[in-house]
């Protein structure tokens, strides 16, 4: 996205977010992609470790904490059953706040 930005010039540049795959990763993804947005041009080309280090000196300690929970899931060992398990409940939630909203729409979900 930066890359995109930085082509841009002066122009202006939309973000348009597309349906998740991966519960768990969607709110850092989504919490960079509007940073970058925000920050503007920028000519540094960084690693994902570098740009992750610049987002978080960006935030204050509560905004930290929060984005620090919303990489519990992000690692790049091996995700524990645990953490597995976690993930997958959430996606049970969102699941089955899908089927209420639409339920009174598709007979399916009755």
């Amino acid at each position: 996205l930066r890359l995109i930005l930085n082509a841009c010039g002066n122009h202006k540049v939309a973000m348009v977010l597309e349906g998740g795959y991966n519960l768990c990763t969607m709110p850092r993804s989504i919490a960079c992609c509007i940073y970058t947005l925000l920050a503007g041009k920028q000519e540094l080309n960084l690693t994902l470790s570098e740009y992750e280090r610049e987002f978080v000196q960006s935030m204050d300690e509560n905004e930290r904490r929060k984005f620090n929970e919303w990489k519990l899931f992000q690692t790049q060992d091996i995700i524990n059953l645990q953490q597995q398990q976690n993930c997958l409940k959430e996606v049970h939630k969102v699941i089955a706040k899908v089927i209420e909203c639409h339920s009174h729409f598709w007979k399916c979900f009755q």
